[in-house]
């Protein structure tokens, strides 16, 4: 999955990635969580699930490729996140919230 309104999305910064380890939950702000599922070597992508209220939300994301995943009201990008660094065990996201409304990273 990729977005297209990406412009918000800082280049990459290794000080400011996230790293998960298989089946590690961060959660971002109450009521959401981001969780490694799986980690796809061969393709350079993870299997994230977005975690919104306790529901799940599962998709893949592809290495540099940001994804919005979740808007405010009026469409406009809340958190966008972005895959980063794809290792044998682990992964990095680059996380980045709307500015007016949550921290970015």
């Amino acid at each position: 999955m990729k977005s297209f309104d990406i412009d918000h999305v800082p280049p990459p910064n290794p000080e400011n990635f996230w790293w998960f380890n298989h089946q590690q939950r961060i959660d971002y702000i109450p009521g959401v969580g981001i969780q490694l599922i799986a980690i796809d070597l061969t393709n350079k992508r993870a299997m994230m699930n977005m975690i919104l209220k306790d529901k799940p939300i599962r998709d893949y994301l592809e290495l540099d490729a940001p994804v919005v995943a979740l808007r405010l009201p009026h469409g406009e990008p809340l958190l966008t996140l972005t895959l980063r660094a794809v290792e044998k065990d682990r992964v990095a996201l680059q996380v980045t919230g709307h500015p007016d409304h949550l921290r970015s990273a």
